[in-house]
């Protein structure tokens, strides 16, 4: 199995956003955020084999136990899967058709502690400085904030929510 520190880089991740922006005018259009508000280390070494990229065969989640009373990984997935939905409704009601879509494009950043590195992970990261371009463009960004709807199980609290451009 894979461990946990190689899939989730130490669990310094803040937040998590995708940003849909315009190739033609290079401005963000639209950000879909997932922020982190509370995560208590568990002491896990190990994640379910459904939230990593590469497992062992015959892998279960019943391996990946958590030792805290009421709370196991399918109260999380639960959790995660109503935000999901939730989430899918709102992209639903939302019209895309002030952009011609071959126009937009995405880009997936990871607001994570400025100590982590993300070289030692498998996958093809780079990592931005805070004065970056795109940090720039993110803080003159003009919004709608949508809540989509939050999970709180005491060990792991967070948020997701939708900003919108105001032009």
């Amino acid at each position: 199995m894979k461990e946990l520190t190689s899939c989730f880089p130490n669990g310094q991740v803040g937040s998590l956003y995708i940003a849909l922006y315009s190739t033609k005018s290079n401005r963000i259009r639209e950000k879909y955020i997932l922020k982190f508000n509370d995560l208590i280390s568990l002491g896990l070494t190990h994640l379910p084999p459904s939230l990593c990229t590469e497992t062992e065969d015959e892998v279960t989640i019943d391996e990946t136990p958590i030792n805290v009373e009421e709370i196991n990984w399918d109260d999380i997935f639960a959790q995660l899967k109503t935000l999901l939905f939730k989430h899918i409704e709102e992209l639903k009601r939302i019209c895309l058709s002030q952009v011609e879509l071959p126009d937009l494009f995405f880009k997936v950043l990871i607001d994570a502690n400025e100590t982590q590195s993300l070289q030692g992970i498998d996958n093809d990261w780079v990592q931005i400085s805070v004065s970056s371009k795109l940090e720039d463009a993110t803080d003159q960004f003009q919004s709608k904030v949508v809540l989509i709807g939050d999970a709180s199980m005491g060990i792991l609290n967070f948020d997701v929510h939708n900003e919108y451009s105001v032009e």
